[in-house]
């Protein structure tokens, strides 16, 4: 049985003089598949190219056995898509918005993706169903992507960054429902993200892009690589800060628009026990910064590189 869902085929992106894809060889299987790069990698050029947004200055790039640009029309047949920066009509409430996505694509309502009620719900946005999209912050409408993305359960889903922008809280409740949804629905998801942590243990494969080039990790490599010696930590306890300068554990810690980022000698295990001690609510999740991302994948494409 075949199970590669989107294949690529020396498959480049050419912007003037400036190549942002550069030749990219990929056959992507069904399942959970995760896309690491820094921030100009060509992740979204890539994806929007999958979309058919774009048309590729060289190669060939197809999902479901469709070209991605000349069939596009039947691709988005079979797929939720999330774009990172998505345009709306901003007139119109974000419940009248779903409504419309409904009707356009012909999706009756009935079960848990189905209803727009619930989908509101998954996200915290019920209470502003009627607030008009033009007034919705840069979060809220990230959220409001996302949902529009799984309306009908679509059996593969297409998301560029989709945990940009929200709050750790939400950012764990949305990695969740993804997670969830590819398991119970037996679906596929391929998914872009510039943040490690975003992806660590939940994605069954890696692929990594640099400067325009991608490739895929194997399982042994991507647990070796995926350690930090940080996390970030969400607590009530305004004096956990101070606590944690107290312990031989503890290298730095400092303040962060979503908590506390900690530095630590030792198992990430000890370091959790220490912070449960003091506050055993606090949300903690390994933490990895744009310098180890940025050598983590430059390392890889310097020679040591694996193939799938």
């Amino acid at each position: 049985m075949n199970n590669t869902v989107i294949t690529c085929k020396n498959l480049k992106k050419r912007f003037n003089d400036t190549y942002v894809l550069k030749g990219i060889n990929l056959k992507i299987d069904k399942g959970f598949n995760a896309v690491i790069g820094p921030n100009g990698a060509g992740k979204s050029v890539f994806f929007r190219i999958l979309l058919g947004g774009l048309y590729p200055s060289q190669g060939e790039a197809r999902f479901f056995g469709y070209d991605c640009w000349s069939e596009s029309y039947k691709i988005r047949e079979k797929l939720g898509a999330m774009i990172e920066d998505p345009s709306y009509p901003g007139s119109i409430s974000c419940e009248d918005y779903l409504s419309l996505i409904f009707k356009l694509r012909n999706i009756p309502r009935s079960g848990t993706f189905h209803e727009v009620p619930r989908l509101l719900k998954l996200v915290d946005l019920y209470d502003e169903k009627s607030k008009v999209i033009n007034k919705f912050s840069s979060g809220m409408k990230k959220k409001l992507a996302f949902i529009a993305a799984i309306i009908g359960e679509p059996e593969f889903l297409l998301l560029d960054e989709p945990l940009a922008n929200l709050d750790v809280i939400m950012r764990e409740k949305v990695k969740g429902i993804i997670k969830d949804y590819c398991r119970d629905n037996r679906s596929s998801v391929l998914m872009s993200t510039h943040v490690i942590s975003d992806i660590n243990n939940i994605a069954d494969k890696y692929i990594i892009m640099h400067e325009g080039e991608a490739d895929f990790l194997d399982d042994l490599k991507i647990k070796r690589l995926l350690r930090s010696n940080k996390l970030r930590i969400v607590s009530v306890n305004v004096s956990l800060m101070n606590i944690l300068l107290e312990s031989d554990k503890v290298v730095a810690v400092q303040k962060d628009n979503n908590g506390l980022i900690v530095e630590y000698k030792g198992s990430f295990d000890d370091i959790v026990n220490l912070i449960s001690g003091f506050d055993a609510g606090a949300f903690v999740e390994e933490f990895f910064d744009d310098k180890f991302i940025l050598s983590l994948v430059s390392n890889l494409f310097e020679g040591d590189q694996v193939k799938q």
